[in-house]
């Protein structure tokens, strides 16, 4: 009895990582792989900006930010993997309704889509202040500079789907002070003649 006790004590000890590994596969989480360079993320616990490290799983949305000569490489359940190029600021969040969406403010970002993933496995889109870019190829880029969003795909095609501008809010173009106007006349118009 002891050692059947025993035996299914170190099967539940080796099978418990394979348990382990599936919960974090259901979550879809984003990893970061490796850092070059000054690369930070945001805290909120802390407050602050702290270093983006090796192995840190993304399972909140959060804010990276790259500095000059700085980069990043992440990868993504489904065979994805990215890389944040320096100057950029980006947001990495878990994928949601089995996509995951980069919002990227400032910078470039660029997602490598194996082309041996399963099928109907995860896909990955940018989204920028112009609209949500992704691609049904291989590799694609997105570059955020100025206000201004370029997306290019190595193979494949890319989708875009622009982003109307916002309401525009006239009220700070009104002046405060009230117009002059022409006082209406109390004099009738002159009759017309047919």
């Amino acid at each position: 009895m002891k050692l059947l006790s025993k035996h299914l004590l170190f099967l539940v000890v080796i099978s418990f990582p394979w348990f382990v590994s599936l919960g974090q596969v259901a979550a879809l989480n984003v990893q970061v792989r490796e850092v070059q360079g000054e690369a930070t993320r945001f805290d909120p616990e802390k407050g602050t900006f702290v270093p983006a490290v090796s192995g840190f799983v993304v399972d909140r949305p959060t804010l990276f930010v790259t500095s000059a000569g700085a980069d990043f490489v992440f990868s993504c359940v489904g065979k994805i993997s990215g890389r944040v190029s320096e100057n950029s600021r980006v947001v990495l969040a878990p994928a949601q309704d089995g996509s995951y969406e980069a919002d990227l403010r400032k910078g470039t970002v660029a997602i490598l889509l194996d082309p041996d993933r399963p099928e109907g496995g995860p896909g990955f889109a940018v989204r920028t202040a112009q609209g949500v870019t992704s691609a049904t190829g291989t590799f694609f880029a997105v570059t955020e500079y100025k206000g201004q969003t370029y997306g290019k795909v190595k193979k494949g095609t890319v989708k875009r789907k622009a982003t109307p501008p916002g309401q525009p809010d006239f009220a700070a173009y009104l002046s405060k002070s009230k117009s002059k106007s022409k006082p209406k006349s109390k004099i009738p118009a002159p009759a017309r003649k047919q």
